[in-house]
């Protein structure tokens, strides 16, 4: 399922590792993760987060090429995100490039980690580091993305200028 060439108003984009999960890790636990942040994101905003592996699951669509993922991906991060929500509940090479290229454009980045959770100095240190959130539960998690994203949205800080303050 491609995002619709027609859709143009701007949403919150999921970022998350699918790939070379560690066995504890449950890709199914994974997934629901990023969907329920994606949730909460139309809560706040108004219109449901883009989740990739809703578009592009590798385990069910093995035969799409990387080069059409990352075309697809990376037009969605440059001209339809207002804010990349980044999961960061495992290590994940993609993420780390959708975190450069949402920095590059102007988008505000938002990390959800559990608490005493290591994240990588180099995402901290971008500009548009708008905050990283620490949990304990998932639970936890949602309810200050939510608390969160409304506060950008009061404070007119999601890109591209859709909300009144």
């Amino acid at each position: 399922m491609e995002p619709s060439k027609n859709d143009t108003q701007l949403r919150a984009y999921i970022s998350g590792p699918l790939t070379e999960l560690p066995t504890h890790i449950s890709l199914h636990e994974v997934q629901g993760f990023y969907v329920k942040a994606a949730l909460v994101a139309e809560d706040a905003l108004g219109i449901r987060g883009f989740v990739p592996h809703e578009h592009f699951d590798p385990s069910t669509m093995p035969n799409v090429t990387p080069k059409d993922i990352y075309q697809v991906e990376s037009e969605m991060i440059m001209k339809q995100t207002s804010v990349l929500i980044v999961c960061a509940l495992a290590p994940s090479w993609g993420g780390g490039g959708e975190c450069q290229l949402a920095n590059d454009c102007g988008i505000p980045l938002v990390v959800l980690k559990r608490k005493n959770q290591k994240f990588t100095r180099y995402v901290l240190g971008m500009p548009l580091l708008n905050a990283v959130i620490e949990y304990d539960t998932e639970d936890e998690a949602m309810i200050l993305l939510a608390e969160h994203l409304q506060k950008m949205k009061q404070n007119n800080e999601i890109r591209g200028g859709l909300y009144e303050k």
